[in-house]
């Protein structure tokens, strides 16, 4: 079974490739301070929660991982984990452990429908549910703490290996850390008619754009901070660069190094899409 696909990976144990030709040795295991993945869920996923980068960097020599997710599809009762429920502590949350018991109970569930977005700080526990399809951008860090997998065995038919002394460090268990504000919920991010940034972060940011069939806008490319990525999440789009001409089908990726040109032309060749 397959779950997800790493679209944009520059991790030397699972990069991305071009034409045989591993991303990170293109541009360098560095070069991509982000990573883009599609999640495809048939069965809740595990509830797990990534390091910051101080914890990451003191423990594992690599920066944490924050993440967000554009939620594209998901079933009538589908929905997310995220954060602690008010007044759980870390003693309720261990003997939840230590029992076996459904440690699910003690997280917020959010409903989730196409077109909304969430944001998941490092440190916050949380866990896709079923029946979701999602785009995925985090920092460019392999990190999971795994702490619980709803009494599942893998398909060795051992229980996969869990985290729960790194997890029991890492969870932030304070009231303010959970609080939905936190999560920069946003709905109908798909209606926007312009251009629209949805989330800033240090190594990553992500902005939505609709457009209509034979639209072209011509997009600076220019980032200091990092390279830029096209993915399209809804229809088809011709990418011109200069005498160059490319085109990004629906759930492909396109990095667009600076260097080359600073400037591409985006038409849309369906009667809608959304990158």
């Amino acid at each position: 079974p397959i779950g997800e696909t790493w679209e944009l990976s520059c991790l030397k144990d699972c990069p991305s490739t071009f034409n045989g030709i591993s991303l990170a040795d293109l541009i360098g295991s560095d070069g991509l301070s982000y990573l883009v993945k599609f999640i495809q869920t048939t069965d809740n996923l595990s509830i797990q929660v990534h390091p910051d980068n101080d914890f990451a960097m003191e423990h594992e020599k690599s920066l944490g991982k924050s993440e967000c997710w554009v939620v594209l599809d998901a079933g009538p009762k589908s929905g997310v984990f995220l954060g602690l429920k008010n007044g759980v502590t870390q003693e309720e949350f261990q003997q939840f452990l230590n029992e076996g018991k459904e440690v699910e109970k003690l997280l917020n569930f959010y409903p989730v429908s196409p077109g909304e977005f969430y944001f998941v700080p490092a440190k916050t526990i949380h866990a896709i549910g079923k029946d979701v399809f999602l785009l995925e951008v985090q920092q460019n860090c392999g990190l999971t703490y795994r702490v619980w997998d709803w009494n599942r065995v893998g398909l060795d038919g051992r229980p996969r290996e869990l985290h729960i002394k790194k997890a029991l460090e890492v969870i932030d268990f304070s009231s303010e850390g959970n609080q939905e504000k936190n999560l920069k919920i946003q709905k109908d991010i798909f209606t926007h008619k312009e251009k629209t940034q949805i989330c800033s972060h240090n190594d990553f940011s992500v902005s939505i754009l609709k457009m209509k069939k034979n639209e072209s806008l011509v997009l600076n490319m220019l980032n200091k901070k990092r390279h830029v990525s096209l993915i399209s999440i809804g229809g088809s789009f011709e990418i011109k660069r200069r005498k160059d001409v490319e085109t990004l089908k629906a759930y492909h990726a396109m990095l667009c190094p600076s260097i080359f040109s600073q400037e591409i032309e985006v038409t849309c060749s369906n009667d809608k899409g959304i990158i």
